[in-house]
């Protein structure tokens, strides 16, 4: 059963990476954005649009099934509608925790997280005047120094994308880079769904701003702080597990070392690439051997004849 497993992954793992043209997490937070403003009424023309009749007393009569361009409009509006969501909330939410650092009076140097996780693992050295240098362990990376050549309070950014690629261009990396993206799908979904959630609340303020009407306004919008939040908590595992994945092969002895830099392949990437192929192997039925030949009885042959027995002693002869 594992090499089933084995076997069908890749295949799975390719079946996602077509969906990852189109984001499926901006679908997420555009289908409530477009939700919210139908139901506030701003969009006049949607129920017809989706196969609604408007009648006299207010309500819908449905007019028949929702016609398919239709339904590709709705589809691309919601796509678009997530993708202005995702970059509106990435902003705030950068502008926002920014600037709850600064109230808490962290030094600019200190506000980097991916800074503060390589000192944690013994990468780098914090100096007292706010900057980094690299530490006698770190230089283990060959590639790390040239990011803190100015104590690196302007080089995070570079050297963010730098440990991506490290990520995504070594095989060996391959689980811990799925991890990555699910960590960064997470946060950018809930970025899009904190601007969604925010344009529901004040709809359903203005919709109704009496006692019952702020309860749901008010559970939508700490509902709307809970998505920042969460967001910013998978841009922190996100980084965590950026530092200890490179930490993870760079700590290996200096022979595997040596290996990976050189593009020396492991066992783990010796094993086959196709994964049709293994499935192949897997789920084909096995050989069915022809049963052996049945050979022809050996000949029975005749006995053999008897002779006859010999001729009588003749007469003993005669005396003289």
């Amino acid at each position: 059963m594992s090499e089933v497993a084995k076997a069908v992954k890749p295949l799975f793992d390719k079946f996602i990476d077509f969906f990852d043209i189109f984001d499926l997490s901006f679908f997420v937070s555009g289908a409530t954005f477009v939700a919210a403003i139908a139901w506030a009424g701003l969009t006049p023309g949607l129920a017809q649009l989706i196969g609604f009749e408007p009648l006299a007393s207010g309500d819908h009569l449905v007019s028949g099934h929702m016609p398919t361009v239709a339904a590709a409009m709705l589809v691309l509006a919601s796509y678009v509608s997530g993708m202005t969501c995702f970059a509106l909330g990435r902003f705030v939410r950068k502008w926002a925790f920014r600037f709850k650092q600064s109230l808490a009076g962290a030094p600019r140097a200190r506000r980097s997280l991916l800074f503060e996780r390589l000192e944690e693992h013994g990468m780098l050295e914090h100096l007292p005047d706010g900057s980094f240098r690299v530490s006698a362990y770190g230089h283990r990376v060959p590639w790390l120094a040239r990011y803190f050549a100015n104590g690196g309070s302007d080089r995070e950014s570079a050297l963010y994308v730098r440990m991506w690629a490290e990520v995504r261009q070594r095989e060996r990396f391959a689980p811990s880079f799925s991890l990555l993206r699910r960590y960064w799908v997470s946060a950018a979904t809930l970025d899009g769904l904190f601007v969604a959630f925010c344009t529901w609340a004040v709809l359903l303020l203005l919709e109704d701003q009496s006692l019952q009407g702020w309860v749901p306004t008010i559970a939508t919008a700490v509902g709307a702080v809970f998505c920042l939040r969460e967001a910013q908590r998978y841009n922190h595992y996100q980084r965590d597990e950026l530092v200890a994945t490179l930490l993870h092969a760079y700590d290996l002895p200096d022979k595997q070392l040596g290996d990976m830099m050189e593009g020396v392949p492991t066992p783990v990437e010796l094993e086959p690439a196709s994964a049709v192929t293994e499935l192949e192997k897997v789920l084909a039925p096995p050989e069915v051997t022809a049963p052996p030949e049945v050979t022809a009885p050996p000949e029975v042959t005749a006995p053999p004849e008897v002779t006859a027995p010999p001729a009588e002693v003749s007469a003993s002869p005669t005396e003289d």
